[in-house]
């Protein structure tokens, strides 16, 4: 037994043992060691002694397990202290915290910290037109289910975000073949978000983001997803059309990167050339992770290329229907419907013209069907008539049918007639709209039907193609200059704009929490 010493009146309600106490316990300890391995060594032959098993050995295996079992009570001690806490902290809030609750927690103070222009906004726009009714709504919201299988929050999540006017900023470019790139400019976001999550959901990933656009009813837009490669450059990777009230969720797939800490503790080993492969690859990470979304409103760009005054397919709704079906389904070129007639015209007898254009075009196309149909039918009275006997006797068929030229049920059949005989290919086969694709209802960019010119927006916005080399076709050796009335040269890039590389943003990010680590 141990005498420990009376406390004094000051630390009588303290819960710790004094120090003359605990030093009590350390001697008893060396004590009882001490005693211990006494008795190993004369229980044990000596060292000296040529045997399996000596004092020696016996002492390092007490003296193992003793170091053991310290390192169990100790992290016995530091777990029940942990425990103790985490309790106490969980009944002094009423939760257990999660995920989404730090992130309110942390959107709270911001409110508080940052002032009103540089407070975190969600990241939910609306795709529209300059005192219009919006064409669309474009955000990033949480997926997943929560406790008791119900489902999580979706609102859009919260992003630092950097507005750039288009009237300030360069043109960009974005390709869609090899030889013909698109010109556009308009307004840019920024957005940077701090995504908080534990390690477990990590692990798990219950839950995930998703991409969503969703359009109005008799509103249209071009909806295009890739990456910022550069600072005038926006490589698109998947591309789709929303119309009428469609709705497209893509779940967003993220990839985290190391932090500049961990990446600079793990290729300290590594050798000077592999050291700086590993640093050009991140670099090269980092410049290509910058996510972009363009989103093309089509109504304005259908105004420009018919030559049509601005608003006025607003309310031209089946007119609108009808040029889109034409150009999608039927790939019409657009001089068949663009307007021709006198500039003095008004916008109401304009809009007229091009109606005209647009039934003319669809009478042509009934007509076509209609000559189709027709032919078929007259082959397969031909065929009928042919198989029947009404080209051959009696006797010449079942000489066919005994040869296995004729099959009953419709097997294989051999007609007699010369290539220069066959029916030639139905008139209108290029007008009936193309097979629809197999899986996957986001295409290439080249395959979306882009307009030669267009406007992006409803104030000194445009989009423009603009061929890269001589050998193009008549679509891109077009004058697009014709096209923009009362306006300037857009070729001529402003000497006042300033192009903005967000390619080097996650650069510099990577560098100052570098300094910070």
């Amino acid at each position: 037994l141990i005498s420990l010493g009376k406390q004094k009146d000051s630390e009588e309600m303290s819960p710790l043992l004094p120090i003359a106490d605990i030093n009590k316990f350390l001697s008893e300890q060396c004590r009882s060691l001490s005693s211990a391995l006494k008795k190993l060594e004369d229980s044990f032959p000596p060292s000296s002694a040529q045997t399996l098993m000596s004092a020696a050995e016996a002492s390092l295996v007490l003296l193992s397990h003793h170091i053991g079992s310290i390192a169990e009570h100790y992290c016995n001690g530091v777990g029940y202290i942990e425990e103790m806490l985490r309790s106490q902290l969980v009944s002094a809030i009423g939760k257990e915290i999660q995920s989404e609750d730090f992130t309110e927690f942390i959107l709270f103070h911001n409110r508080k910290l940052f002032k009103n222009e540089f407070v975190p906004k969600p990241f939910c726009h609306a795709i529209r037109r300059p005192g219009h009714y919006p064409d669309g709504v474009l955000s990033i919201e949480r997926t997943g289910n929560g406790d008791f299988g119900t489902k999580k929050n979706t609102d859009p999540v919260v992003t630092f975000m950097r507005k750039i006017e288009g009237s300030s900023s360069a043109p960009m470019f974005f390709p869609i073949n090899a030889a013909t790139s698109v010109e556009f400019t308009g307004e840019r976001f920024l957005h940077a978000w701090i995504c908080h999550e534990f390690r477990e959901e990590r692990e798990s990933r219950s839950g995930g983001f998703n991409l969503v656009a969703r359009a109005r009813q008799f509103s249209s837009f071009l909806l295009l997803i890739g990456t910022v490669s550069g600072p005038d450059s926006f490589d698109p990777q998947h591309a789709i059309i929303l119309q009428n009230k469609d709705e497209v969720l893509i779940p967003l797939l993220l990839n985290q990167l190391p932090t500049p800490k961990e990446f600079k503790d793990a290729i300290q080993s590594l050798s000077p050339e592999q050291q700086r492969f590993a640093k050009a690859f991140r670099s090269m990470q980092l410049e290509s992770s910058v996510f972009g979304v363009c989103a093309v409103q089509l109504k304005p760009q259908l105004e420009l290329l018919l030559g049509l005054p601005q608003f006025s397919l607003t309310k031209e709704i089946k007119l609108t229907q009808d040029l889109l079906s034409l150009f999608i389904d039927y790939q019409i070129s657009s001089d068949l419907l663009s307007f021709d007639g006198d500039d003095s015209m008004t916008s109401s007898e304009k809009v007229e013209v091009v109606k005209g254009h647009v039934a003319a075009v669809y009478e042509m196309i009934q007509e076509l069907k209609e000559k189709d149909l027709r032919n078929a039918k007259q082959e397969a009275e031909m065929r009928v008539e042919m198989l029947g006997g009404g080209g051959w006797s009696r006797g010449q068929v079942g000489e066919r049918r005994e040869k296995g030229y004729i099959r009953g049920g419709g097997g294989r059949r051999r007609l007699d007639m010369a290539p220069s005989d066959m029916a030639p290919p139905p008139a209108a086969a290029w007008m009936a709209p193309p097979p629809p694709q197999a899986s996957d209802p986001f295409g290439a960019p080249a395959s979306v039907p882009v307009l030669r010119s267009a406007e992006l927006s409803a104030t000194k916005t445009r989009l423009s193609i603009k061929p890269k080399s001589q050998a193009q076709s008549d679509l891109t050796k077009t004058d697009t200059s014709q096209l923009y009335k009362d306006s300037k040269d857009l070729s001529e890039t402003p000497q006042n704009s300033k192009s903005v590389d967000f390619t080097l943003i996650p650069k510099k990010l990577d560098a100052k929490f570098e300094a910070l680590d």
